[in-house]
């Protein structure tokens, strides 16, 4: 039962969308369409700004994840190192800010603050502003799921990095051991 009451807003939704405009305006659909169309499909499709949106949103997908990606596994790599210096003080902020986020507020004043940085430099694209401000996200640990992702990450490179340098790779430099690590060529050997 509750399933199908969690399904019935998206069929309302769906059933809207391909009523017509005077079922939708009088309320008189409630679970099926009406007068069958698809005239809003056609208009939102035929609008640039749809597309424009779609666009933005591929843009900040592919680069933000590549940019939040690459700060994550750079930080855990570097954490995963004992002789570090303040390790211990950089995984406790990485811990803190998981449990204890400012919020989105401060987020939104952060991103706010960055924008005027940019616009003083003479930058005015919003979209990289915001793949950057993502990447500030990632090393500040705002979100749990990147610190969660840091915290693993740091985890396998020390357990790798040890095992490797005590039987597989003890030539290697920090370089090569790090892509070795990210691309997954090597696997340590099980005893």
């Amino acid at each position: 039962m509750f399933a199908v009451g969690c399904l019935y807003p998206f069929i309302y939704t769906i059933s809207s969308a391909i009523s017509g405009y005077v079922e939708v305006r009088d309320s008189t659909i409630i679970l099926f369409p009406k007068n069958v169309q698809f005239d809003a499909f056609k208009d939102v499709f035929n609008d640039n700004v749809f597309w424009n949106a779609y666009t933005n949103t591929l843009f900040l997908t592919f680069y933000g994840t590549i940019w939040e990606m690459m700060l994550s596994v750079f930080g855990a790599y570097a954490l995963s190192k004992k002789r570090l210096l303040f390790r211990k003080g950089f995984n406790f902020f990485l811990v803190f800010t998981m449990w204890f986020s400012a919020g989105m507020v401060p987020q939104y004043l952060n991103y706010l603050a960055t924008k005027r940085v940019f616009q003083d430099v003479g930058i005015m694209d919003d979209k990289w502003l915001v793949v950057i401000a993502m990447g500030m996200q990632a090393m500040k640990s705002t979100s749990p799921m990147t610190a969660v992702s840091c915290t693993t990450t740091t985890t396998r490179h020390r357990q790798l990095t040890t095992q490797l340098h005590l039987t597989m790779l003890p030539a290697r430099s920090t370089w090569q051991l790090w892509f070795l690590l990210q691309s997954g060529m090597t696997v340590p050997k099980s005893t």
